[in-house]
């Protein structure tokens, strides 16, 4: 995970945007419930908060196991009192969110070497942080389409004996570039023009970032990195 642009501090609150969903968001997982790639050294005094489907804590035994990991629902609610109960005040400073944006429809433009995002509609995650005063904060994964080979819509599809069926990942590197923090100030009632604004700035940020290290990161590309939904 790359410490080039640092954020921290118990001051502040943020709201982590984690682009592209994957199959399953391999790199999430390990970069935002655990710390194999440094997150409290590179992130000192944030207590990270990674959320997910509210409908996978209704399964049994995978309930237990997510919140044993340390996840929550993403709920407009669950993801509401992280950032204005918790934290040493009880007001949400020092606390984080990362929400994996695309969510399950992006996971169906998952391909290898190509990284198409579903962004443009949302825009929930950018009211919230103007509700609670949270930063954003874009967050790019280089190589987390590639764990899984996806066949595109029309291709021949591999016979149940081909090596490239299973549900192991394959064992590919993945680079997470975490953004600068866009700052955001708190407001009651978010008017649409601002979440337009922010959203523009979030988007822009992700740009820059794909720009500066694709060549470093994405060297095997087939396409840029495209907006489509």
């Amino acid at each position: 995970m790359s410490g080039r642009c640092l954020f921290g501090g118990s001051d502040g609150k943020y709201i982590l945007g984690y682009h592209p969903h994957g199959i399953i968001s391999h790199g999430a997982w390990a970069a935002f419930t655990t710390n194999a790639l440094g997150f409290n050294e590179k992130f000192p005094g944030i207590t990270n908060t990674l959320v997910t489907l509210e409908s996978n804590f209704k399964i049994p035994i995978y309930r237990d196991w997510l919140l044993a990991m340390g996840l929550r629902s993403v709920s407009k609610e669950s993801i509401w009192n992280t950032l204005t109960r918790g934290g040493p005040d009880s007001q949400g400073t020092g606390r984080a969110v990362t929400i994996v944006v695309g969510g399950a429809r992006e996971s169906l433009e998952a391909e290898p070497r190509t990284l198409r995002l579903i962004l443009k509609s949302r825009k929930g995650f950018v009211k919230m942080a103007l509700r609670t005063g949270a930063d954003l904060v874009p967050v790019l994964a280089f190589g987390e389409n590639a764990f899984f080979q996806v066949y595109p819509t029309g291709s021949p599809r591999p016979g149940v004996l081909n090596y490239d069926i299973g549900l192991m990942p394959y064992r590919r590197p993945v680079n997470i570039v975490v953004g600068k923090p866009i700052p955001v100030e708190k407001v009651a009632t978010p008017e649409q023009g601002e979440i337009d604004r922010l959203h523009d700035l979030y988007v822009a940020e992700l740009q820059r970032i794909w720009d500066a290290y694709k060549d470093e990161f994405s060297m095997d590309r087939e396409s840029e990195l495209e907006i489509v939904g």
